[in-house]
């Protein structure tokens, strides 16, 4: 039986400069706290006029995103609804 691959088993291995360039993120600003704050993606479509003031922000030990329209989660979860997986 092939045993199940657990995100929380490898996402310490994530590389976020690879990541961020394979979603398209460009961070404006760093809060200092590990987090790489810029636009969100809006793939949900909650912004009503897109984000232009940078209310999202990547995590970048932890590998969870927040957004303050969208709400947050894993990285897992925002690759896979940018990818539509």
């Amino acid at each position: 039986m092939a045993r199940k691959l657990r995100y929380s088993n490898f996402v310490h291995r994530i590389d976020a400069d690879a990541l961020y360039d394979a979603i398209g993120f460009d961070p404006i600003d760093n809060d200092g706290k590990g987090n790489d704050i810029g636009h969100c993606f809006d793939v949900w479509g909650l912004h009503s006029h897109g984000d232009t003031t940078g209310k999202f922000a990547i995590h970048r030990e932890k590998m969870i995103y927040n957004c303050w329209v969208c709400g947050g989660g894993s990285i897992l979860s925002l690759v896979m609804e940018i990818r539509d997986l």
